[in-house]
């Protein structure tokens, strides 16, 4: 699978030297998290500091997309990747990046006492560690620097003209990274000006992703909207070119993570689930969850179901299994949950197959109570 090596594509962020500094300080039994919501660059600090560990001791560190992975799953897919015959789990040796953790804190403790011997570095949207170990903040970038790194988004030098509005914007959108990258897209384009774009965001806060999505080109907002279905989750740029009918999609894929409208880890891509709503009433009439499930089932059944490519689908599958069960589309959730049961079973992923199961069965129970009300009304 592609959620473990290096962060791929990860450009040096800019002000990050104190956090690259405290992450080096991490040793066994003394993690070190990186906590703050979306936005923030907490997987391209994770992937500096790899970067860094490679340097120091030429062994590269560990980086694994931890995602919608239980307990359970994650010491399965921990087991599999670090131990051997004769060591266990708990023997190993190794520096781990664990990004986008979604587990409690007492189940990270958990799986942390499994690993008494690993330095652990993780990402994440919300303390977890608690006094197990250090526990950071990452905010937005000082003006200065983010003035830089607009810049370096926008590939050129800001214009005499253009200081004043970009520092405001700048200060505006509190040093935020992905922001950032929104707003030098938009510019970069030649739709917008600094001045524009600063008072959007004084009105809405979230303008920059209205009216980034509004600069995108059909296949773009379709691409979009099914990275909005299966938000939290990372889908593989094959099957994304599948559901949306173009062979080329790498290129509409590349051009979303530039313009700070999606994520990217290797071969896949994705979003944060905390845009999944604000996007797909956007992008509402692009594509239909029922259309996109239905390719996706597709897709899924021309995998070998022991290949990676299944299983990056499986766990896709599953946040939109989520998303369909809050709108009780239960048509949806039982085609999805009877394609991907067996794929989590074969894999040993128990949490995730558990979910699945749970929620395949809870689909077919309403959906027999609706077929039996719909009779009662025909009779």
């Amino acid at each position: 699978m592609d959620d473990v090596g290096t962060v791929a594509g990860a450009e040096a962020m800019l002000g990050r030297d104190r956090e690259v500094a405290a992450a080096l300080t991490a040793a066994p039994g003394r993690p070190v998290e990186f906590h703050a919501p979306c936005g923030f660059g907490k997987s391209v600090l994770l992937g500096q500091v790899a970067a860094r560990l490679s340097e120091r001791s030429g062994v590269p560190a560990l980086y694994l997309q931890v995602g919608g992975y239980g307990p359970n799953d994650l010491r399965q897919r921990l087991t599999g990747l670090l131990c051997t015959s004769d060591v266990p789990l708990s023997g190993v040796r190794a520096t781990l990046l664990l990004d986008d953790v979604s587990l409690g804190p007492d189940e990270l403790r958990e799986v942390l006492d499994d690993l008494p011997r690993c330095t652990v570095i993780i990402g994440c949207n919300r303390p977890l560690l608690g006094r197990r170990g250090r526990s950071i903040l990452l905010t937005g970038l000082p003006t200065d620097l983010a003035r830089q790194a607009l810049c370096r988004y926008l590939g050129r030098d800001l214009t005499a003209a253009e200081r004043v509005d970009a520092d405001r914007l700048c200060r505006l959108v509190g040093g935020q990274p992905l922001r950032l990258r929104q707003a030098a897209a938009l510019v970069r384009d030649g739709r917008h000006q600094f001045g524009h774009l600063t008072r959007a965001v004084e009105r809405d806060p979230d303008a920059l992703d209205r009216l980034g999505i509004d600069a995108l080109s059909r296949p773009q907002q379709r691409t979009l909207a099914l990275l909005a279905f299966a938000a939290g989750a990372l889908l593989p740029a094959g099957l994304v070119g599948y559901v949306i009918g173009r062979g080329d999609i790498r290129p509409i894929l590349e051009s979303l993570h530039e313009r700070g409208l999606g994520e990217r880890t290797g071969d896949r891509f994705g979003l944060a689930v905390r845009h999944a709503d604000d996007y797909l009433a956007l992008l509402m009439d692009e594509l239909t969850l029922a259309d996109a499930v239905s390719s996706i089932v597709s897709w899924i059944g021309r995998q070998e179901p022991g290949g990676a490519q299944a299983l990056d689908a499986a766990d896709a599958a599953l946040s939109i299994i989520s998303h369909a069960v809050e709108h009780r589309d239960w048509r949806v959730v039982a085609d999805l949950a009877t394609v991907i049961e067996p794929i989590f079973a074969l894999a040993g992923r128990w949490n995730a197959w558990s979910a699945a199961v749970t929620a395949g069965l809870e689909a077919t129970r309403q959906l027999r109570d609706l077929t039996t009300k719909h009779r009662a009304v025909a009779g």
